[in-house]
């Protein structure tokens, strides 16, 4: 349950609450909606408040009852009044009044009322600083990115010829490996499914970072690295082989080392399996573990201790290979060499794309959020506002599990700037219900709260974790006031069940999740298993009506 009276204290609060399906999650939004709005004796103050959902049904849904919470305020009637006198600390017929004038001042306000959607709070943002971003103000948005990016792919396919060589050359290489990884023939259609990858948050920053890559700069890259690969490949089999040279020439057996671990390893170097020495070979050249066993011949120990010099120079560049700096450099070369024609053909599909949205003069969702995350990287928070024409001072998130990293990180300086003014702040949401990854929802980030996650922090960011860690007060709604008892009941034993054979990671997205059933009492719970060779899809739609029929008759 929300704690009224945090909502009227000096000391900023951000409230992390976890709210499972049909705890009152909207009851307890809107009370604190409520309570925010006459906190001040000013009528206007419901302007400084943002409530943001993730669907137009669950934002016109809040609006609604919170306007009629508030008319029930003034008239003294309603399930809200109570509750917001007493954690005010006012009297209920201040509360009353306050109310009057709120309500007077949002049926003349309504358009100024903050609860949206968080895509149409970040599309009125970006529209606030097209002159700033160099964009044309009447952008159209794009809400069919599936659409957008099949019009991308046949943009790209029509430019296939000999007057774009190197682009024609990228292209015939990734449908050579389409077929080389048995994958589908139609070479569009797995262009459309891999040019999505252009709207995953993840992606994103790589492709910032070769944007400013040539088509025919890729080749010159590829070349370039498959000779550094090569050359470092070369030095660490030469030095292998002649550890191995050495170890030969002194009358030395693989047997005369422990376990043969040392010349094991130089043989599969110099063989071409490049692999990281194992633990005992490390402590064996770092003089934690002896080379040989006590029962090996005293002329071979000799003959290995004159030759360990040698033998930890070759090991030095064997094993530079893949450690330390150079070896660091190596792996990632190799890395982006083995995918370099996937990021080739995805930079092609990102060029692609950018011309197909300047024809149509469009944006999606995504280009808004990374619009964003270089205007609130570069400016303050009150300037922002002042673009904006309001200045919120609170924020009130819902679904939060939905939330993407960066349209989080995007929110961080505002909500950081409300905490400084010592203004409470409200995050719900409920990992179980986490649906939308589609829409790079990460949630990770309501389980790690108030930890920031999902990217490397800076200093900046830094700072306004510390000012998330230093107000969050953390609570559940642990009540189910929408489904009868047995349904309550069961739900709690299969999560509970789910919950045990998760890893740790995901263990806790089922913290809390055990209800207390406050509905009706009763209800029906079945479960039925198919496991017969048959199909299983046809049957239980047959079951499932045959189940719906059944109740209906039975009154329900």
């Amino acid at each position: 349950m929300i704690e009224l009276a945090l909502l009227k204290g000096d000391q900023p609060v951000f409230n992390i609450l976890r709210a499972s399906a049909g705890s009152g999650k909207t009851f307890n939004l809107v009370r604190c909606y409520l309570t925010l709005c006459v906190a001040r004796n000013e009528p206007h103050y419901y302007r400084h408040i943002l409530a943001i959902t993730f669907t137009n049904k669950a934002a016109n849904e809040m609006k609604e009852r919170v306007i009629k919470g508030m008319r029930e305020l003034r008239q003294g009637k309603g399930d809200h009044l109570e509750a917001v006198a007493t954690g005010l600390g006012l009297s209920q017929k201040t509360v009353m009044e306050r109310a009057h004038y709120c309500y007077e001042s949002m049926m003349t306000g309504y358009g100024a009322i903050g609860i949206m959607t968080i895509d149409k709070f970040v599309n009125r943002l970006v529209r606030r600083f097209t002159r700033e971003f160099d964009m044309d103000s009447d952008f159209r948005l794009e809400l069919d990115q599936d659409t957008l990016i099949r019009e991308s792919v046949d943009h790209l396919l029509s430019k296939v010829g000999p007057e774009h060589p190197d682009l024609t050359r990228v292209l015939e290489t990734y449908a050579l490996q389409l077929v080389d990884d048995e994958k589908s023939w139609d070479m569009r259609g797995e262009l459309v499914k891999f040019g999505k990858l252009l709207f995953d948050e993840q992606v994103q920053p790589m492709m910032q970072a070769v944007e400013a890559v040539k088509t025919e700069d890729f080749a010159v890259i590829r070349k370039a690295y498959l000779k550094y690969i090569q050359e470092a490949e070369l030095r660490a089999q030469a030095a292998a082989q002649a550890a191995l040279d050495l170890i030969a020439k002194n009358g030395l057996n693989r047997t005369d080392f422990s376990s043969s671990y040392v010349p094991n390893y130089f043989v599969k170097i110099a063989n071409r399996q490049f692999v990281l020495p194992s633990p005992s070979v490390n402590n064996m050249f770092s003089g934690v573990a002896s080379f040989y066993p006590k029962k090996t011949h005293e002329h071979a120990k000799s003959a290995i201790d004159r030759i360990t010099p040698q033998l930890s120079e070759y090991f030095s560049v064997t094993s530079g290979l893949l450690t330390g700096e150079a070896g660091g450099i190596y792996l990632m070369k190799k890395a982006l060499l083995a995918n370099i024609f996937q990021i080739m053909v995805l930079h092609e599909l990102q060029i692609a794309l950018n011309e197909v949205r300047s024809a149509k003069n469009c944006m999606t969702f995504s280009d808004l959020n990374r619009l964003i995350e270089l205007l609130v990287r570069d400016n303050p928070a009150p300037f922002i506002f002042e673009q904006l024409g309001e200045r919120y001072h609170h924020f009130l998130i819902d679904e939060f599990q939905d939330t993407s990293v960066v349209q989080w990180q995007n929110f961080l300086p505002l909500i950081h700037e409300s905490l400084s003014k010592g203004n409470f702040n409200l995050i719900v949401g409920d990992g179980k219900q986490a649906i939308y990854r589609w829409r790079n929802g990460d949630v990770r980030q309501l389980q790690k709260l108030p930890e920031v996650v999902g990217r490397e922090l800076t200093g900046e960011m830094l700072i306004r974790e510390e000012a998330l860690k230093r107000a969050a007060v953390k609570s559940n709604l642990d009540d189910n006031w929408r489904s009868h008892t047995q349904v309550v009941e069961f739900n709690n034993q299969i999560f509970q069940k789910l919950q045990g054979s998760l890893d740790d990671e995901n263990r806790s997205i089922y913290d809390g999740a055990v209800q207390n059933p406050k509905g009706a009492k009763g209800g029906w719970v079945t479960a039925e298993a198919y496991d017969e060779p048959r199909d299983t899809h046809t049957h239980r739609m047959i079951r499932i009506l045959e189940l719906i029929e059944k109740n209906l008759a039975q009154g329900f």
